[in-house]
């Protein structure tokens, strides 16, 4: 199972309150002395034991995202449908950027903004895309509507 990493899951659910998917972070102590240090893991809802699991953050896939993502935006009534891409103008880069685009002014977070959305993978993407709208007041907290 691919999910955003756990620090933009923990930062994206304080913003948004997303939750009732199915898999989450959580944390699992460790009893060897060897690993001190408690394990973060991904695991289905229903297998977390809240005795022995220390419950962290949902665990956002990319099925989830896209579906809390607007599937367009409209400023300055220059319609923008969401993108994921590898390519980011003429470019092609090695990361995944997830933006709006418009045929009439392009992309939405352009120059050092497209930089706020880019990731190692689509997951990651379209997480930082929604933190980026929360913070820009384009999406608001579940329940704040």
């Amino acid at each position: 199972m691919n999910v955003a990493s756990l620090e933009l899951c923990k930062e994206l659910h304080e913003l948004s309150g997303w939750d009732g998917y199915s898999f989450d972070w959580i944390e699992i102590p460790t009893w060897n002395p060897a690993f001190p240090n408690p394990a973060e893991q991904v695991v289905h809802n229903h297998i977390c034991d809240s005795e022995h699991q220390k419950w962290i953050a949902p665990a956002y896939d990319l099925g989830c995202l896209l579906r809390e993502l607007p599937r367009t935006y409209e400023p300055q009534r220059s319609r923008h449908v969401f993108h994921l891409t590898v390519m980011n103008g003429n470019y092609f880069h090695d990361n995944w950027i997830a933006d709006y685009w418009s045929p009439a002014s392009g992309w939405l977070n352009k120059g050092n903004l497209a930089k706020n959305t880019e990731a190692d993978s689509p997951e990651d993407a379209a997480a930082k895309l929604a933190i980026e709208l929360f913070k820009q007041g384009i999406l608001t907290r579940t329940g704040d509507e």
